[in-house]
């Protein structure tokens, strides 16, 4: 028995029309993808959640003939987030080895659980509502427009938050040490 003939009424109707917009589209976008992404897993990964972003929009969508460029946009989007998380981890990974001869050189002078311990303190003591936009930021790894979304407040919010905990942090560290705390924070999570 497939899932279409499981389902009843209008989500049997609904996965019946996901069907064959996927059925029409398929070939198409798997080229179109393909054309971005060579490894074999990473364009299936792409065409899964442009699937599935089209599961959720269904019901909001009229034109069945003219999917194709949306289906192309999500994908899109969905490469676009891709690079700009790999480039986010590079960026980390690059972080991480140009200061470990910093984390090296400071070990001698400096005891990383009293620093960690003083970096933790310096962000509980800044005001509630500025402390968990920084966390979510360095912690949590979140970007703006999710902290926005949670949060219900915005973008410029979050930056100004951001801004005046950082300059607040960095009243209490220099820079490197700061620096060297956040990393450590994000390494040791």
């Amino acid at each position: 028995m497939s899932i279409i003939t499981s389902l009843h009424g209008h989500k049997r109707q609904e996965a019946q029309r996901f069907e064959r917009i996927y059925g029409a589209t398929f070939s198409r976008l798997e080229y179109f993808v393909r054309n971005f992404i060579k490894r074999e897993e990473s364009v299936y990964d792409v065409l899964q959640e442009t699937y599935i972003k089209l599961w959720e929009h269904l019901p909001q969508l009229s034109d069945d003939e003219a999917l194709l460029p949306l289906l192309r946009t999500y994908a899109t989007n969905i490469m676009i987030n891709a690079l700009k998380k790999s480039a986010r981890e590079l960026q980390r990974a690059e972080l991480f080895y140009s200061t470990q001869a910093l984390i090296c050189s400071s070990v001698d002078d400096l005891d990383l659980k009293e620093h960690m311990q003083a970096y933790q303190q310096a962000v509980a003591a800044l005001p509630p509502k500025r402390r968990q936009i920084y966390q979510m930021i360095h912690e949590e790894e979140l970007s703006y427009k999710e902290i926005a979304e949670k949060l219900q407040i915005s973008p410029n919010t979050i930056k100004y938050h951001l801004v005046e905990a950082r300059r607040a942090l960095q009243k209490e560290f220099s820079a490197d040490k700061l620096m060297m705390a956040v990393l450590l924070a994000a390494l040791f999570k």
